[in-house]
């Protein structure tokens, strides 16, 4: 069993400093042919260090962590060096979905954030990413309302 594996299944807990340094050079592999990725990096890593840092719940950390990776997987899905064996269909239908994956990863990093720090962060920028979440949030309740016929769901 990994020590990832033991803090999940309540096992013996890794110092937060090992997570840090697991996390940093983890993050020092990411691909330089990914830069146009660099916003939600930035977003992912500021989410993450941040509530890690803070002491916030292990298990929204992990699903901070598989949003983003899923999210970069997908881009790898697509990455010409990488789908060299994969039939053009698939391939043109992962691309078509890019735009999707981009909003559902753009919303998913903002929940997460929103459950690692409800009562807002000191990050700034994670901060920003909050009251976007909850702009969005309240423009759905307007819509769902008149949906409704004005009345309250």
């Amino acid at each position: 069993m990994t020590a990832l594996e033991g803090i999940c299944a309540g096992g013996p807990a890794m110092e937060r400093s090992d997570l840090e340094r697991m996390f940093s050079e983890t993050m020092s592999s990411f691909p330089a042919n990914y830069a146009f990725l660099s916003g939600e990096r930035s977003e992912f890593e500021r989410v993450f260090l941040t509530g890690l840092r803070m002491g916030r719940g292990f298990g929204h950390l992990l699903e901070t962590v598989y949003c983003f990776w899923r999210f970069v997987c997908h881009h790898l899905r697509i990455d010409p060096a990488c789908g060299s064996n994969v039939p053009k269909v698939p391939l043109a239908l992962w691309e078509e979905d890019l735009a999707r994956v981009h909003a559902w990863y753009g919303h998913a990093i903002r929940v997460n954030a929103n459950y690692l720090f409800p009562d807002g962060c000191p990050d700034p920028e994670v901060d920003r990413m909050l009251e976007e979440l909850r702009r969005d949030v309240a423009e759905l309740r307007v819509l769902v309302t008149e949906m409704n016929g004005g009345l309250p769901s």
